[in-house]
């Protein structure tokens, strides 16, 4: 049920920039530590939206919001679900070799693409390809697999921004595979790009100092009780 709130602020892609800057430097956060509060949230919020028992395939691209989705990968299945990750581009630093190790750890299953038959009842996407830092256009293998996931009529939730929209502008309309996922999760701030979203948006990352909201201006609604993650109510924007 969305929580009724206060508005809420969208960022554009300099000021998302500018909020993991200040958490890392001024604010004292490290990047683990992020991206394992960013993977729980959107495992919760998967969680919120598509019931046990079902199948996620994680979509894990070679930046942040990929390391959120092997995070999310771990929670999913530590939650109850049926785990696949499709990890295409894997880079050989530290924290990705880490989260993958502890994907496997869980007896993931992490492939290099898609497999060829896909699940088609009770399955589900996470989408966590790219983040806020995503300038299109979307290229291979990416793409090819982003057409594969809309061609099966999965439903997806994506993480912070969904594959193939512009963090600015929103869906690309260049006649580049966009997923239109049937729920979002948003990290710390929504971003600029996702104010035309109608699905069920969730805002996590229950993590932001008070003087970093003031110093950006950004208006975040409280977070209920003790919940890491929460509804946004349609077109709750500044």
């Amino acid at each position: 049920i969305p929580s009724t709130m206060s508005a809420v602020s969208y960022a554009c892609q300099k000021t998302a920039a500018r909020v993991d800057e200040l958490l890392m430097g001024s604010f004292g956060f490290l990047l683990p530590q992020l991206v394992e509060q960013a993977g729980l949230a959107a495992a919760l919020a998967a969680s919120r939206v598509f019931p046990r028992p079902s199948h996620a395939i994680v979509l894990a691209g070679p930046g942040n919001n990929g390391a959120d989705g092997l995070v999310a990968a771990r929670h999913l299945k530590l939650f109850g679900y049926e785990c696949t990750v499709v990890y295409p581009r894997q880079p050989s630093n530290p924290l990705m070799e880490s989260l993958k190790k502890q994907c496997e750890v869980f007896s993931i299953d992490i492939l290099p693409d898609l497999p060829q038959l896909l699940p088609t009842s009770s399955a589900f996407v996470v989408d966590a390809f790219f983040g806020f830092s995503f300038k299109p256009p979307v290229r291979p293998p990416f793409d090819s697999i982003l057409k594969q996931i809309v061609d099966s009529k999965l439903p997806v939730i994506s993480v912070d921004i969904p594959s193939g929209w512009d963090v600015e502008s929103g869906p690309l309309t260049d006649g580049t595979t966009v997923l239109q996922p049937q729920a979002l999760i948003s990290l710390s701030v929504p971003k600029s790009g996702v104010r035309s979203f109608t699905g069920r948006h969730f805002l996590g990352g229950r993590f932001l100092p008070p003087g970093l909201l003031s110093d950006l201006s950004i208006s975040i609604p409280p977070y209920p009780g003790e919940e890491l993650i929460q509804e946004l109510p349609r077109n709750a924007s500044l």
